[in-house]
Formats: structure tokens, C-alpha cells, sequence
């Protein structure tokens, strides 16, 4: 889809070039494409690091090899827990500090991470971990402790770094502070028997007052306590659709900045965007505002910033009216009122379902139509049910498969009883497992599949591919969201394309993290659904119906476009069960549940033909959304 017109164009993109040696890095902000990987690897988007450099010009780094001033002392250390020698790291310094001394005076009164620092703490090609305190002040020739621990710690929090390799980094230092050896090496950096400082070095060292280094300290200790990057934070905003970005970037580049503990001011209301997004834009604002007043509350960790997750739909270009919050905004009348959808009962077959359920329910119970109180044996109503598959053959061709795709439903319902397989207590694999048998037992098995097992959404990936390029690495590692059962249809003989996702919780969660979960599950269903539509699906006539569950309860909400944004609602007010037990399956096959089930294939079904032949004929580029009002919107079904 083209970006809606705003004034973007300016901004510096990063270069995903391949290339075989490392890319030049400029300051203040550097994107080091290469760096960590072996020559001739072919760079990936993922792969892209940024390094915040210091407000000084520095000049160009041509490569590795020129990255740092000085190589001095020995060998980078085996391991991160393993630290070198103090005593010769801090005699290689020394002899060496005599014979450079200008490179060392600079390195001493900088505050701010160089960018060869980072560039020499992210050069992994010596194999062996080589970023410690010994190493770093061995190779930039630090001569004042407070700036070199300083420093240091900046570098190895750097959000380049993978997480994992910053916490034994962060662990490593520590452990290295508290036993002594800290103040062991600098003793023996000092120490006039094993080093003679040049008059150069002694100038750079006493130009720093005894106020100052307290005050470099009394810094560390206050940074030290600061919020630490939310990774878990960082992969959220990478799930945060792509495709809207344009509208919301200014916010988007604040949020992140926030969440990695950095300095940042709310940004202005762009003025070249829709109502609707200037909304959504407004509302985003307001909640970042009463979330993180500017008095913090006490108790609060200092530089702490909360999102909470309807921010994010909302940077994904969705108003999710599933959410209270918000309801406010104009065009939440509009998308609550279509996504309830009245013929989700499957009226064709309702009478002849509420048939074969009342039979059923006679064979569950005899008697239960003089005795409404009548016990149920399971035994009879399986027996029942296999006479009738024997003779499906003779039901009439109008109403045969979907008789017998019911009939083989409450037969595995039975067994599944039989067994406690939905008795308490067990766990999420369990009850996804038995909705995705219910579920494929009633799909067309040539047209679609429910598919369990935590894969890996497709479309979650090219999400978080997206986010990167635009806003830079965010977590350690790129790669789809796993979902609990992926709705996929068959197109050129493999079953890769996804067009929906159904996410479950089990029993006893608290409603909290429920509703966390249809935040993540509108805004990973919307990804996907942009996906289509880049494909040729017009999503303001064809659109899912998806499925969230909690053990054997699920409820439905309609995604559907609306102008120049996704609108997500409840598609009825009522919630389909699976029973556990002789009684519960009375009373299932007294209620709606069957027919709430049956309605969602039938909407699956209508929404995969629609799929595959908006694919098949797409000739003439993706759907085009318009810029509308809600006064002039496509009615969604």
C-alpha cells in the first residue's frame, strides 16, 4: 500500500547491502551492517545494529583493523567469568601508555562510549569472549578508574549487544568488582615499581578533580539503578504492524527510545494525516501521558516507562472496540455495530442441527422429555451415534455431510469424556489439541486446516523484519510469533499460507492477562490480514472471524477493514463450549454451542475461497484502502 502523504521522506533510511568486508561507520549514530559476522556472509535486515555514538565528530572507521587507536597488552580473556591477569594487563597498559601518550589522554577524559568502543566490543571474530574491564582499559588506555568503569558499562548495556550476552557481561563485571580485583587491577596499574606514568598522563589524570570523579561515581551508581531495557517491551512494539507506520512513526521512535532508557519528549500530532489516525494519534498520547505522569509515583524505579498494550494496537492502525478504552473514538459505534453479526447461527442448517441434537440428547438421556432431570449415559448416546453413521447413506444428499461430520464431532466428544481428557487439571497442549481435532473434523479438509503445535507465524516475522528496518535492532532475535493454532489454506500443494490465528489460555488464568492476549492475538491477526491484502484480498467485504479461547470456552471477534484503518469487535455476545463430563455434554447439546461452531467454519470457509481467488487473480497489485470517513464506509458484510 503507498504511505499516506507525510512529510517522511527525509529520514535516513538504513543500507542492507551485502558485503564481504565491515561497512564504514560515521558518528554520532552509526549502522554497522557487517560487524560480528564472517566475511562473505550475506547481511540480513535482522542483522542490522545500531550504536549511539557521542556528539562528536570522529573520523571514519574504514574496518576492524583501523577500529581501535591502540592494541595493547595480551591476548582477549578465554571466557566471561574467566578474567585475564591484573598484573600483566596492568604492566602491557603501562609500557604501552609511555610510547602513545596522546591516544590515552583523550581516552581518559571522554564520559560517553567511543564508537570504536562499541565497534571492539562487537567484533566477534576472535572467537573467545574478549570484552572485559582488563581488555577494554588494555586497548583504549584508560588511566581514571570512574571514567573507565564509566564507560565501560555503557558499552556492554548497549542494545547491539544480544541480551544474553549483556547480562554475562553485566554479571561478569560485577562478580569482578566485588571480590577485589577490581581495585587489585588498578593498584597494579598504579603502582609506581611496575609503571612509570609519562607527564602526559599525569597532566589528563590530575586535570580531573576530586569533585568530578565523585560525581562520575555518584553517576555510575545512579545509572546502575536505572530501568533496564524491557525486551519483552521491544518484541511487543516489533509485533506492531509495519504497514501503518507512516502515521504513528514520530511516536513509535519515542516509545522506543523510552523503553531503552534513553532520553526522549512526546512528539507533536502530525498534520498530514487522516481523522481517524489523528485520533488514534491524540488517544495514544493521553494514555502515554496518565501512564507516566511527570511526577513519578513513589515506589516507582526512576526512569521506569509503562505502555500498556492497547498503545501498541493502536500504533498498529487498529481500533479494537473489545478494549473499553476505546469506545470514545468516533468510529467505534461503526465497527462495534458490524462486526455483530445476526446470521452467525448458520441459519441453513440451524433447524436440521437443532434435529440431530434433540435426538442425540434422547439417546444421551431417555426419558428426559418426562423427566427434565434425567441422568445421562454416555454409553447409549456413543452407540446411538455409531448406528447412525452406519446408515449415513441414507440421509438426504442436502444435509448428509454436514449430519455426518456432527455425528463424528460427538463421537470424539465422547471419547474425549471417556478419557478425562478435558478434566482438571491439565494443560494448554491438551485442550488446543481437542479444538483442533473439533475444528478439522468439521473444515473442508481440501480448502483449509486448523494446525496446533506453537508454530511460527509468517506474518509475525515480516512484522518484526519491517520494524527493524525502519526503527533498528529492538531484541535479540527475529523470527515469528508462535500461536497456538494457525488457520491455513492449501495453494500450490502445500499448506503455508496462514489467513487467521486462534490463541487459548488455560483454565484459572486471571482476566488481566486474558485480555493481554486479544490485545496480541488483534494485532498479529491484523498482520496477517495485511498480508492478504497485499496479495489482492479486499478486507472491507471478506474478513475473519477469529477465535479466542480459555480451556474449553471460546469467545469470537470480527476483524474487518474500515477506510484507512482495521476495526476489531465482538462477533456475538456469546461464548462456545466443549463438554468434560456426562453432564456438561447434556447440557451442551441443549445450548447454541454446536451451532456458534458451525457458524465459524462456515465464515472460515466463506473468508479461505475468498483468499484463494483474490490470490489467483490477483493481477492488478495489492487492494487499495481508501481514505474515508465513517459516513461513507462499504458496508463489511
Amino acid at each position: 500500500h503507498p504511505s499516506p502523504p507525510l512529510a517522511f521522506s527525509n529520514l535516513r533510511q538504513p543500507s542492507y547491502q551485502a558485503s564481504s568486508a565491515h561497512s564504514s561507520c560515521t558518528s554520532p549514530d552509526i549502522i554497522c551492517h557487517t560487524i560480528c559476522r564472517r566475511p562473505n556472509t550475506v547481511m540480513k535486515p535482522t542483522e542490522t545494529t545500531k550504536i549511539v555514538g557521542p556528539r562528536t565528530e570522529a573520523p571514519p572507521v574504514t574496518g576492524l583493523q583501523t577500529a581501535a587507536p591502540l592494541v595493547i597488552g595480551s591476548p582477549a580473556s578465554s571466557a566471561v567469568s574467566s578474567e585475564p591477569s591484573v598484573t600483566s594487563q596492568a604492566a602491557s597498559v603501562a609500557s604501552s601508555t609511555r610510547a602513545s601518550p596522546e591516544p590515552l589522554a583523550t581516552a581518559a577524559v571522554s564520559r560517553e562510549p567511543d564508537p570504536q568502543h562499541l565497534i571492539w566490543a562487537l567484533d566477534q571474530t576472535q572467537g573467545d569472549e574478549h570484552v572485559t574491564l582488563q581488555n577494554f582499559v588494555n586497548q583504549f588506555g584508560f588511566t581514571d578508574q570512574a571514567i573507565a568503569h564509566s564507560v565501560y558499562k555503557k558499552v556492554i548495556r548497549n542494545s547491539g549487544i544480544h541480551l544474553e550476552r549483556r547480562e554475562k557481561l553485566a554479571a561478569a563485571f560485577k562478580v569482578f568488582k566485588r571480590e577485589g580485583r577490581a581495585k587489585e587491577f588498578w593498584n597494579a596499574l598504579k603502582n609506581p615499581s611496575q609503571n612509570v606514568q609519562s607527564s602526559e598522563e599525569s597532566h589528563a589524570e590530575s586535570s580531573l578533580s576530586r569533585e568530578k570523579r565523585k560525581r562520575l561515581i555518584v553517576e555510575e551508581q545512579e545509572e546502575e539503578e536505572s530501568t533496564t531495557v524491557d525486551e519483552d517491551t521491544l518484541e511487543e512494539i516489533q509485533d506492531s504492524i509495519p504497514y501503518f507506520r507512516d502515521p504513528f512513526k514520530p511516536l513509535i521512535d519515542y516509545i522506543l527510545k523510552k523503553v531503552r532508557g534513553e532520553a526522549a519528549n512526546l512528539p507533536q500530532v502530525p498534520a498530514l494525516i487522516s481523522e481517524n489516525h489523528r485520533q488514534m494519534f491524540e488517544w495514544a498520547l493521553d494514555a502515554i501521558k496518565v501512564d507516566n505522569p511527570a511526577v513519578p509515583q513513589k515506589g516507582r524505579k526512576k526512569n521506569e516507562f509503562e505502555l500498556r498494550k492497547d498503545v501498541l494496537v493502536i500504533l498498529s492502525g487498529i481500533i479494537n472496540t473489545i478494549s473499553p478504552a476505546m469506545r470514545d473514538l468516533s468510529l467505534s459505534d461503526t465497527i462495534e455495530g458490524n462486526s455483530a453479526l445476526p446470521t452467525f447461527k448458520t441459519e441453513a442448517y440451524q433447524e436440521a442441527v437443532k434435529g440431530i441434537l434433540s435426538d442425540m440428547l434422547h439417546a444421551l438421556c431417555p426419558g428426559i422429555e418426562s423427566d427434565t432431570l434425567a441422568v445421562p449415559h454416555l454409553k447409549g448416546l456413543q452407540k446411538w451415534v455409531r448406528v447412525q453413521l452406519a446408515k449415513i447413506d441414507e440421509t438426504p444428499a442436502a444435509f448428509r455431510e454436514t449430519r455426518e461430520k456432527v455425528l463424528e464431532v460427538v463421537s470424539y466428544l465422547c471419547t474425549v469424556i471417556t478419557s478425562k481428557g478435558l478434566a482438571l487439571p491439565n494443560t494448554e497442549y491438551v485442550f488446543v489439541s481437542v479444538w483442533s481435532h473439533v475444528l478439522n473434523l468439521l473444515f473442508d479438509s481440501n480448502l483449509v486446516r486448523a494446525i496446533p503445535g506453537e508454530l511460527g507465524s509468517a506474518a509475525s516475522e515480516s512484522a518484526k523484519l519491517a520494524t527493524e528496518k525502519e526503527h533498528g535492532v529492538t531484541t535479540r532475535y527475529v523470527g515469528g510469533k508462535e500461536v497456538d493454532i494457525s488457520i491455513r489454506i492449501e495453494q500450490n500443494s502445500d499448506w503455508d499460507t496462514e489467513i487467521a490465528v486462534f490463541e487459548f489460555k488455560p483454565d484459572g488464568v486471571e482476566e488481566s492477562i486474558c485480555n493481554r492476549q486479544q490485545r496480541k492475538s488483534v494485532r498479529l491477526n491484523t498482520a496477517i490480514l495485511l498480508e492478504l491484502e497485499k496479495r489482492g484480498l479486499d478486507a472491507t467485504k471478506y474478513f475473519p472471524v477469529i477465535a479466542e479461547g480459555k480451556w474449553r470456552a471460546v469467545n469470537f471477534y470480527t476483524l474487518c477493514r474500515y477506510g484507512d484503518v482495521h476495526g476489531a469487535g465482538r462477533t456475538t455476545a456469546e461464548s462456545a463450549l466443549l463438554p468434560e463430563s456426562d453432564y456438561s455434554m447434556k447440557t451442551w447439546l441443549k445450548s447454541d454451542s454446536l451451532h456458534l461452531i458451525l457458524a465459524l467454519v462456515d465464515r472460515t470457509h466463506l473468508f479461505a475461497r475468498a483468499v484463494k481467488e483474490a490470490m489467483s487473480s490477483n493481477v492488478a497489485g495489492p487492494y487499495q484502502p481508501r481514505t474515508s470517513s465513517s459516513r461513507d464506509l462499504p458496508p463489511p458484510i
